[in-house]
């Protein structure tokens, strides 16, 4: 057998662009399935993201043999350092209740609201990568400022949201690198957001088909 060698040269990842957040409007367990609200907020306000998968995992053993490893992926819990979210959007997403415009109450029994959440990564030469989470929840975000000074500096706060599974598909989140393939409209995906072949299908651009999807993903 022959050996070959590929030689691989990548632009190197910079920076993080903008995040979307969409409200949800009927779970995945309803008769419609998983639908969102009709807005979508972008906002310009992302100073760092990172997130990390939570798997289960199980060595199975039989016969005083390792069979497998049996993982599930069970959620990512996302890390993001923000300016500012739309307006109320902390308060209702984290269970308070609204008492009136700008009014909000932190009661005992909070009922967290699910939302989408997709941001955009950039390379060195301007190219991007979506990253996507279609169901998630904002863990009870903590507060936290401090005095101005002569060198006034901004209050970044940190968030964590944690992304589940879509209940019956059972995907996490997705990902599609836009410097591999142009076969795809931007802000479909932006607006859309995609998590199985069948969305991401509804985010080719028009006239195009693209052959390499995968159907039963």
């Amino acid at each position: 057998m022959t050996v070959t060698k590929e030689r691989v040269e990548r632009a190197l990842m910079t920076g993080v662009g903008a995040g979307y957040l969409q409200k949800v409007k009927t779970e995945p367990t309803s008769e419609s399935g998983l639908t969102y609200e009709d807005k979508v907020y972008e906002v310009f306000a992302i100073d760092k993201v990172a997130f990390k998968g939570q798997t289960k995992n199980k060595t199975v053993y039989l016969s005083n043999n390792k069979l497998r490893d049996i993982v599930k992926f069970s959620s990512a819990e996302m890390t993001v350092d923000i300016g500012f979210f739309p307006e109320g959007f902390v308060e209702e997403m984290s269970g308070m209740i609204k008492l009136a415009d700008g009014a909000y109450v932190q009661g005992d029994s909070p009922k967290y609201k699910y939302f989408r959440w997709s941001f955009l990564v950039t390379d060195e030469n301007g190219g991007e990568i979506i990253y996507n989470f279609p169901y998630c929840q904002l863990k009870h975000p903590d507060f936290n400022a401090e005095t101005e000074t002569d060198e006034k500096k901004e209050n970044i706060a940190q968030v964590t949201i944690e992304a589940f599974p879509v209940i019956g598909n059972k995907k996490v989140y997705s990902k599609i690198d836009l410097r591999t393939t142009n076969l795809y409209d931007r802000e479909k995906l932006l607006l859309n957001g995609f998590y199985d072949a069948e969305t991401l299908k509804a985010c080719i651009k028009d006239g195009q088909t693209d052959s390499t999807v995968v159907p039963r993903a």
